[in-house]
């Protein structure tokens, strides 16, 4: 092990230091050939909260559990580095399921490629009891059978996701990534596209009191077989909530409801593009669907273009029974089919 950085311990007894010792944060490091460790697992089984795992180039075939730990585990570039599930369980499982959550522990995964994860919530990464962050990395071709193809966060975790793809992945609900009640996730710099829900979410999914705050990403090319092509919104109380910055929603199908965005919470999107999304009934580009719930879709500096629908609101569709609850301020509304903007209340 390389030595990293030092933290002392002192001990008091009495108001007096009887001892002092020094806890060392190490480097682990795991490689096929010629290094303590040949595989993920037993370097995380050896590791303690603090500690850095380094994983060498090439393929790794296994199901890796991180429990009770703080660890960042750094790949040689998602090129070269790839954790492969043979779809016999999650790639990562962050924490054991029931035995509570501890956001005071973090596990970060840099530089790697996620693949062939299958899992009930979380196919390539299943988040159960601690804090996720993913560093320039891809988590691709896994599956779900509940949710979260690629990612699914269970319920009051925290995550954050910078500089990586989600692509391929599949699940019921959230193809891509599924955010469960009263989780909070920052995403930026990324890319969610090509991932697939039998049901709604095709991108991403968010839960009852969920927040995701979404900045320099693009959803594009992702499906839903019912609604929410690229991002589904759930309901609830409080409602979750949504919001886009210098991001784009693209080419987009549901086949139903909601091309780009299908909405039952709250979304407030600045400077993004909503672009040639599709649905097969209502709301090609947004599909906001509330009826009188005290929920809102709030878009300034947008650009909704060429998205369509098979029935109403080409570009917009809204069932909200209130003006307040749609708020369009300094957005291009143009080449949508079969229409511009449909909405109860009436278009801004």
């Amino acid at each position: 092990m390389m030595r990293g950085t030092i933290t002392r311990l002192v001990l008091v007894v009495g108001g007096c230091i009887v001892a002092s010792f020094a806890a060392e944060a190490h480097d682990l490091v795991v490689c096929a050939y010629g290094c303590q460790y040949s595989t993920v697992q037993s370097a995380v089984d050896s590791a303690r909260s603090g500690d850095t795992i380094r994983i060498g180039s090439g393929t790794y075939f296994e199901n890796v559990l991180i429990d009770q730990k703080s660890l960042m585990l750094v790949g040689a570039g998602e090129d070269k580095t790839t954790i492969d599930g043979r779809f016999r369980a999650p790639v990562f499982m962050i924490g054991t399921p029931g035995e509570g959550v501890d956001l005071s522990k973090s596990v970060t995964l840099v530089g790697m490629t996620i693949t062939h994860g299958r899992g009930t919530t979380g196919g390539g990464i299943a988040v159960s009891a601690e804090t996720l962050k993913i560093q320039y990395s891809i988590v691709a071709s896994n599956s779900a059978t509940v949710s979260g193809g690629g990612i699914g966060l269970q319920t009051d975790l925290s995550a954050s996701m910078t500089h990586t793809v989600i692509t391929h992945n599949r699940a019921p609900v959230g193809g891509g990534i599924k955010v469960d009640a009263e989780s909070v996730m920052l995403i930026s710099d990324s890319t969610v596209a090509r991932n697939t829900a039998d049901l709604q979410g095709g991108g991403l999914q968010l839960d009852e009191a969920a927040s995701v705050a979404v900045t320099g990403t693009t959803f594009s090319d992702n499906a839903a077989r019912v609604d929410g092509g690229g991002i589904y919104v759930s309901n609830g109380i409080p409602a979750p909530g949504l919001s886009l910055t210098n991001s784009s929603i693209v080419e987009n199908i549901a086949a139903r409801d909601g091309g780009g965005i299908f909405s039952r919470g709250r979304v407030v999107s600045d400077h993004t593009v909503i672009a040639r999304n599709s649905a097969g009934r209502r709301g090609g580009g947004i599909g906001a669907f509330v009826g009188d719930r005290r929920v809102s879709v709030q878009l300034n500096d947008n650009f909704v273009i060429q998205n369509t629908a098979g029935t109403r609101g080409g570009g917009i569709f809204s069932d909200q029974y209130t003006p307040q609850a749609l708020s369009i301020t300094s957005t291009t509304i143009q080449d949508n089919q079969p229409d511009e903007c449909n909405a109860v209340s009436g278009c801004p």
